[in-house]
């Protein structure tokens, strides 16, 4: 199933004037979720960031991931994107990326595909499977001759492609699409507008957003039951889901009987706000309990924050879409947990409850308790490996090492480690700069072996990652070399540059600190963009205690750029070039 655009505030008939509803939604007072690491002692914390690859300069309305479907003996794609093409909007296939160290799932790097239902005009949105080779969508695809223009007393209508509020949910097997029936009765069928499905599995109930008649205002949420073949009447969600003001994307937890859904008609942070509800279905009907929750800032902005979702693999990822960065943009809210626990849930439940029960699961496998660690440590001077250098495994927080081994002759090491851990894995010199990572295998995971390698170098690149024309806030996290997101904070990777400089002070004239650019914007304005994130991380390392006639803040611009990678994506690359640089000057 699919769902097309948001409502528009505007008037959908042209021969009557339409009151508006009183829409008075009150200020949102409760507590911001905590997205420190230090949070009170907890074992997890919150992190929210943009999904990389699916953000554009157009506009990206929803994501739905689905793990796998089963269809004809064969797995089916099933992650797909709403977003805008042209005066549009367009479901694509979107392909998810992997941890080149873990080999798992990456929750936050996917690419965009081949457009769905591209033979066919109008708008497309909002895709949810209901069983295997059907799948619901939102769209516009409506005929022209399919209602009259023209009233009794030659009265005139809008035309059909002018009407705002066309939408209707369809249901498509194999591409090809039919309405789905959804008892609609007006006389004016084609100004009413119906989208954004969500699929109750194992109660068999569809939700969907409408705008038709004997709601409470503006648009409502509406749910049908699954009738054999077909569908049961539409049933208003009630008050205490629905206002006076608009309601909309409806979507249902993975684990729970819990509505998620966006509204502008109650204690809001602004805009459209992101709820959530517990109901319990008797019978066709469905009971919702006394009031929905607000999730709160900073998941809800002064904007606009709809199409809340969850894979149907795991609620530890929440993904919604935002236009607080000035477009319709991805977000993902993830809740990461410091112990390595390898699930989670946003509230207690009594149970968690089935998965989709059209997923086919796979064959149960015996997943190793432990996992090899491996790489080879090299001189980045000479690409030579180093032999008898140590190299340590710090686990979790602790401060002492959990292990430790010294590289062969042909610079290797080795660890056995326990999953469900974060280890903190590193080799220091006492000229070069030191290189360390961390890594964090999940106790689910079935691959048992990771390889990485550790370099020393005169010269040590921090891609510190700046957006576009920020020199003084960095996103959260660093970036490896090949561009792909570190789970080293930059404020950490800060810290290890300066235990770094502090243990090789003595033998130090002074450390050069390079900012670089991407190529985008004059060469003027990037040469001082460069050198203000130069100077940025020059102050940070100040604060941890590097005295400041040791640095010595330089700029290069977009003039060093790096060799790009055969099929890199161009965001990609840019990011790896907004880098800084450091350089150890020794004594003579």
């Amino acid at each position: 199933m699919v769902s097309c655009r948001p409502p528009f505030n505007k008037n959908k008939s042209i021969d009557c004037e339409v009151i508006p509803p009183q829409c008075l939604p009150t200020e949102w007072m409760g507590k911001a979720l905590d997205t420190s690491f230090y949070n009170n002692g907890k074992n997890y914390y919150y992190q929210i960031k943009q999904v990389e690859g699916l953000n554009t300069p157009k506009q990206e309305y929803g994501i739905y991931l689905n793990d796998v479907v089963y269809s004809i003996g064969k797995k089916q794609k099933a992650t797909f994107v709403t977003i805008s093409k042209d005066d549009k909007q367009r479901i694509f296939n979107i392909n998810q990326g992997f941890d080149q160290l873990t080999g798992t799932k990456s929750s936050d790097k996917f690419s965009v595909g081949d457009e769905l239902f591209d033979s066919y005009e109008g708008d497309f949105g909002f895709p949810v499977y209901i069983s295997p080779n059907e799948l619901i969508v939102s769209s516009t695809q409506l005929s022209n001759a399919k209602y009259d223009t023209e009233r009794s007393g030659g009265l005139q209508l809008q035309e059909i492609a002018a009407t705002i509020g066309q939408s209707r949910i369809y249901n498509s097997k194999s591409e090809s699409i039919t309405e789905l029936q959804t008892s609609l009765v007006s006389n004016s069928p084609h100004l009413i507008w119906e989208s954004h499905p969500a699929y109750d599995s194992k109660n068999n109930i569809l939700f969907f957003a409408s705008d038709r008649a004997g709601g409470y205002g503006g648009v409502d949420i509406w749910y049908m039951s699954k009738e054999g073949n077909g569908w049961s009447e539409p049933i208003n969600c009630g008050a205490n889901v629905n206002t006076p003001c608009d309601d909309i994307t409806p979507f249902v937890s993975p684990v729970a009987n819990k509505l998620y859904f966006s509204s502008t008609g109650r204690d809001n942070v602004g805009g459209y706000d992101i709820f959530h509800i517990g109901y319990t279905t008797i019978g066709k009907d469905v009971e919702f309990s006394k009031a929905p929750i607000n999730m709160g800032a900073p998941v809800n902005t002064k904007y606009d924050e709809f199409s809340p979702s969850f894979p149907n693999y795991s609620d530890n990822y929440f993904y919604y879409s935002s236009d607080q960065d000035g477009d319709f943009d991805i977000y993902l809210l993830q809740k990461i947990f410091k112990e390595g626990k390898d699930s989670i849930e946003f509230e207690p439940e009594e149970k968690p409850e089935d998965k989709i029960d059209f997923v086919v699961k796979e064959d149960t496998v015996v997943i190793n308790p432990t996992f090899n660690l491996e790489g080879v440590v090299k001189d980045n001077r000479t690409n030579e490996p180093i032999e008898n250098i140590d190299v340590t495994v710090k686990r979790d927080k602790e401060q002492t090492p959990h292990q430790s081994t010294k590289t062969d002759i042909e610079g290797k090491y080795k660890f056995r480690l326990a999953k469900g851990h974060e280890y903190n894995v590193e080799v220091k010199n006492d000229t070069l700069f030191n290189d360390s990572y961390k890594v964090f295998v999940d106790k689910n995971d079935t691959n048992n072996t990771f390889k990485r390698d550790l370099v020393f170098d005169v010269v040590k690149t921090v891609r510190i990652n700046f957006k576009y024309n920020q020199s003084e806030k960095p996103y959260e996290y660093i970036l490896d070399s090949l561009g792909n997101q570190e789970n080293t904070t930059w404020q950490e990777a800060i810290d290890n540059l300066a235990e770094d400089i502090k243990k090789s002070q003595s033998l130090l004239s002074k450390v050069i600190v390079t900012g670089h650019t991407d190529p985008v914007a004059s060469n003027s304005y990037n040469k001082q963009l460069a050198l203000k994130r130069a100077e940025f991380v020059v102050s940070q390392l100040v604060q941890r205690g590097i005295p400041i006639y040791l640095l010595n803040a330089k700029s290069k611009g977009e003039t060093e750029k790096l060799v790009k990678f055969d099929n890199e994506l161009e965001e990609q690359y840019h990011k790896r070039l907004r880098r800084v640089t450091l350089e150890k000057i020794f004594t003579k």
